[in-house]
């Protein structure tokens, strides 16, 4: 298993998130939703024309995200990497008791 978009390998230290379909499974590790994020946010329209690797929505109906890296390249919409960033709040550690 590998990060869709940095092409790590899934270790210890690394969180992977795991798409929810069935059939064809994309990855993205905890180091790469920030930074995707980051790119979504600093875009004014999408730059992909593939629909979401994640929940097959197209690039028609959510702005979209491409993996710059080497096929398989996956592509994610906003709303699933704003998913992945819940997912990775819900899972760190309490702070501040």
């Amino acid at each position: 298993m590998h990060c869709c978009f940095c092409k790590k390998q899934q270790s210890a230290n690394i969180k992977f998130i795991m798409s929810p379909s069935e059939s064809e499974r994309a990855y993205i590790c905890e180091e790469c939703v920030p930074v995707c994020i980051d790119a979504m946010n600093q875009s004014d329209a999408s730059n992909a024309e593939a629909p979401c690797s994640f929940c097959y929505k197209g690039a028609e109906t959510v702005r979209t995200f491409s993996s710059s890296g080497k096929a398989p390249n996956a592509t994610l919409c906003e709303e699933c990497l704003a998913v992945c960033m819940a997912i990775l709040e819900d899972d760190s550690p309490a702070t501040g008791e």
